[in-house]
């Protein structure tokens, strides 16, 4: 644990423990970090929330004040930054369950307050099971119904759209995982409603603990209707507080939820009847049988679940992994959990592409856990579309996938990542002809649905310029590149740029633009040095840049491989070994690496039985391209079919497999195979337009052919040329 953190967090919360105002926002511009880190650096070094932590350190300054003075409670409650006695005494009393006059009248030490505060938290972990998801529903399906058929404004909104903030755990211990489940169970619920657009809960997490007011939330968010709330456990009680606000910070309406659960069945039919009168409804067969339905009877297996899915979001390798092994273990709880199923089938798929596990055994698990799932529960929306992904990407049946999306949408027509993959799909088919108008559909509709997922803003803004939607694209980067990292800003621009005058040479007008403003910074350099190499095919130009990149920045693996890989591309042998056997450069490469690395130096003096020697260690078993490469240079055709074959069940992107593909087969001079694989990737528009400048086309540049494909990428025909 940081104490030195904590002790200042500490000494500045009780330094301004009177201002009731005091919260996130002021606690980091003291802290001088911003409010992000402060949510995430307090969360981590307490367990709690900075909302809880302050509470508790306002609860237990008063439970000295109450001891140790003649204050009255209004007084002491005050003086701990409570705008309100009663308010203050019903947080007092949730957190040590005994009232604050009762503390103080009755012969209570602080241990004792303590040893209260441990009981209650015992009885905190109760049976909630059936009640938890019977709650959410019950309110979910209120709230669905009021949004749909009853609210009014006077100002019309400008949809039926809500999002539903994280609901604030008032519980005297955290609870947050539950309040969240609470939230998380009425977004799902309501997420099904076919005239509702409903933001993911990825997105509305960004505003917990937020300053932000709800005009200014539902504007980030584009909806025009805000559910809040607030959730609060103690003993075999829990309350739930609602208020659904449009746009325009109208409040309309609001309930509270205060059951003892001990009875389940009878709670179910007072609340069903309290709703039903409220909003004069007649609850439909389905729908009641909507509300006996639960995801699990296990509470605990939800938690993990909650947990392991909320991490997933991020959709990095340490997540997949972390929410791989919370959902092995609801799952574990609860072996008919077909959710958890569904999530464990689209971690393995994921660590798959991420070379975590491999290929096959990533899909194999994929499949076998979504087909659990099915078995479980048929209609289950994350199992469907993990099944259209691997039957499109994997099976190649682009008809059937298309047919899986379909259902998972008509199911949820809210869930992100449907739409997501489902516009990946058109990405990449039909093959040669990929439809990126359906791809900027599903596209736009994954981003309005989770508009701060960093994976959907990335495709989103790629599908806009494929369709050239340049000032719509325009819009949404000064919108969202809050989101992005300085260097992956700088990307944007460049293609921005780009496809606004259909010219890759605008990088490089780009790129020197932006180092007259930034002189010193590398990545510019090494991004210049890159354009030259890739789009002009001026080598001379590209070592100058790259070499400026890596002497700036000795530190970057990055830098030192590419300014390597020129080097030996241009045939400088003699500064490429120089800098391979450099100390600095063998301690930023891997022994894998070096081995990579000497490869491709023997590769460019067409010395390819050396190059065949370093391709038979072991750690060279992956190589395929390498090894391909130097099979086709020696004409020895049989063994790449074999190696082709390995190749296609590898993890990697179908784009990088085309374009290996398309250098293999240039070297082997079969042209019409390799111009299929060169086409198909011009069609996609892809990113990594290197391979263009790689020598095994030299031959091919004067063909009309090989001239039509740079045309359509935006790269110029006559190399060298600026």
């Amino acid at each position: 644990m940081d104490k030195k953190f904590i002790d200042q967090v500490h000494h500045i919360v009780m330094s301004n423990i009177t201002d009731e105002k005091f919260g996130v926002r002021k606690l980091a511009s003291l802290l001088g970090l911003s409010a992000s880190q402060t949510l995430r650096k307090v969360r981590t070094e307490t367990g709690k929330s900075v909302n809880q932590y302050i509470r508790e350190l306002r609860l237990k300054k008063a439970s000295k004040l109450i001891k140790k003075t003649d204050l009255t409670i209004s007084e002491i409650a005050f003086k701990v930054g409570f705008n309100s006695q009663p308010y203050f005494s019903k947080t007092f009393r949730n957190r040590y369950g005994i009232t604050p006059g009762e503390y103080k009248t009755q012969n209570i030490s602080s241990g004792e307050l303590a040893s209260k505060r441990a009981k209650n938290k015992a009885h905190t972990i109760l049976n909630f099971k059936k009640a938890f998801f019977l709650v959410s529903a019950i309110l979910l399906f209120a709230v669905g119904y009021f949004i749909v058929n009853k609210t009014s404004s006077k100002i019309k909104p400008r949809s039926n759209s809500i999002a539903v903030l994280p609901f604030r755990d008032m519980s005297p211990e955290d609870n947050q995982w539950f309040s969240d489940g609470v939230s998380d169970n009425i977004l799902i619920y309501l997420s099904h409603i076919k005239d509702l657009t409903v933001i993911s809960f990825t997105s509305t997490s960004n505003f917990r603990d937020t300053d932000k007011s709800i005009p200014e939330i539902a504007k980030e968010l584009g909806v025009s209707y805000i559910l809040e709330g607030s959730v609060t456990v103690f003993e075999d009680k829990v309350k739930i507080n609602t208020q659904l606000i449009n746009a325009n910070d109208e409040h309309l309406w609001s309930e509270d939820y205060n059951e003892n659960f001990e009875n389940v069945i009878t709670i179910q039919q007072n609340i069903s009847e309290e709703i039903a009168r409220e909003l004069e409804l007649t609850l439909s067969p389905k729908e009641e049988e909507a509300l006996k339905k639960y995801p699990t009877d296990n509470l605990e297996a939800y938690r993990l679940f909650l947990k392991g899915r909320l991490i997933n979001d991020s959709r990095t390798t340490e997540s997949f992994v972390s929410s791989l092994e919370y959902n092995k273990q609801a799952v574990a709880l609860d072996s008919n959990y077909a959710e958890a199923y569904a999530q464990l089938a689209y971690c393995y798929h994921a660590l798959g592409t991420k070379d975590y596990f491999e290929w096959e055994f990533a899909i194999d698990k994929g499949i076998f856990y979504y087909e659990k799932a099915l078995k479980i529960d048929p209609n289950c929306v994350m199992a469907i579309t993990v099944k259209a992904l691997i039957t499109g990407f994997v099976d190649r049946d682009p008809d059937k996938a298309e047919k899986l999306y379909e259902k998972a949408l008509a199911l949820n027509p809210n869930n992100a990542i449907s739409h997501y993959f489902y516009g990946l799909h058109y990405f990449y088919f039909p093959e040669d002809d990929p439809n990126l108008k359906k791809a900027l559909y599903h596209m736009r509709n994954a981003q309005r649905l989770d508009p701060f997922s960093l994976a959907i803003a990335y495709y989103y803004f790629n599908a806009l310029l494929f369709n050239d939607k340049i000032e719509e694209v325009v819009k949404y980067f000064n919108k969202i590149s809050w989101i992005w990292g300085e260097e992956f800003k700088i990307i944007k621009k460049r293609d921005i740029e780009i496809y606004k005058y259909k010219d890759w040479r605008e990088a490089i007008r780009f790129f020197k633009t932006e180092i007259e403003k930034d002189p010193e910074n590398p990545f510019l350099f090494h991004m210049l040095g890159s354009s030259y190499d890739e789009i002009l095919y001026d080598h001379l130009k590209a070592i100058e840049y790259l070499k400026k990149a890596y002497t700036l920045d000795s530190t970057n693996s990055e830098y030192a491989f590419s300014y390597y890989d020129i080097l030996v591309e241009s045939n400088q042998f003699k500064e490429a070994r120089k800098l391979f056997e450099s100390t600095n450069f063998k301690t930023l490469s891997s022994e894998k690496q070096q081995l990579i690395h000497l490869f491709d130096f023997y590769y460019y003096q067409e010395n390819y039985k050396n190059a065949q020697e370093v391709l038979k260690d072991s750690l060279m078993a992956d190589q395929y391209t390498s090894k391909m490469k130097v099979y086709a240079q020696l004409g020895d055709r049989a063994p790449i079919e074999k190696e082709f074959n390995r190749f296609t069940g590898d993890a990697r992107g179908k784009g990088y497999k085309r374009q290996t593909k398309a250098v293999i087969y240039a070297i082997l001079e079969e042209k019409d195979s390799m111009y299929l694989y060169l086409q198909r990737l011009s069609a996609k528009r892809i990113r990594n337009i290197k391979i263009f400048g790689r020598r095994e086309f030299d031959p091919y540049r004067k063909e009309e052919r090989f001239k039509d494909i740079l045309k359509n990428l935006y790269l110029p025909i006559n190399h060298g040329n600026e």
